[in-house]
């Protein structure tokens, strides 16, 4: 576990618009630290990529981190590759599931989406950089819950397993990954991070403009 593990840091609601929209407010009033965390059982206002409506319901994890990043250069354009493969640690550590990653921004079990994130910065000051990162997972989500245009193409860690999976075990899991995630980005050793995302990511493009991809 990263030696910058705390217990004072996390909020969670029942129900919410977004974890993102949440931790985004509270981060602008300055009421928030690095590394903080908002979860949420539900969300009602959910968004994924390029604004798309994130369906939210009852049994995912709906979870938002801040990352606070200074004297941040060109890796902040690979944090969203980064972080998917934090995930899928987390996953891996939580269930013992060795999942794909698509690009740019979701995590696949055998062809269908078990979680998708998004990660949204602002500029404080021409040496930081503050980065929200919004992630959804379909943990013991029901399939029924989800729209029926999504069903045949999603997939749950319930699903998959046939029991369902302890999800505070999971949110520890996942804020330990994303520490040390913030821990290699301070050292500036994230090539591990990279070569792993080069592997894991079944549709990667070529000619995309990440720094070391």
């Amino acid at each position: 576990m990263a030696d910058n593990w705390r217990t004072d840091r996390f909020i969670h609601q029942d129900v919410t618009g977004s974890t993102n929209e949440d931790m985004k407010k509270l981060d602008e009033r300055g009421l928030l630290g690095p590394g903080s965390v908002i979860t949420s059982r539900a969300q009602s206002a959910g968004r994924g990529q390029y604004d798309r409506k994130f369906a939210s319901p009852e049994g995912g994890l709906y979870y938002s981190y801040l990352m606070i990043i200074e004297e941040y250069g060109d890796e902040v354009l690979e944090i969203t590759p980064m972080v998917g493969v934090a995930l899928r640690h987390a996953v891996y550590r939580t269930t013992g599931l060795l999942t794909d990653i698509k690009w740019l921004n979701d995590l696949y079990y055998e062809g269908r989406k078990l979680a998708g994130i998004l990660a949204e910065s602002r500029i404080v000051s021409p040496t930081e950089m503050h980065t929200v990162i919004g992630i959804g997972i379909n943990v013991n989500t029901e399939m029924s819950q989800l729209p029926e245009e999504l069903r045949s193409r999603a997939v749950s860690l319930k699903e998959i397993l046939g029991a369902e999976t302890d999800i505070q075990r999971l949110i520890t899991a996942l804020t330990d990954e994303l520490d040390l995630l913030c821990e290699a980005l301070s050292r500036g050793e994230t090539e591990d991070y990279i070569d792993e995302f080069r592997v894991c990511c079944f549709d990667l493009p070529e000619g995309e403009g990440l720094v070391r991809l």
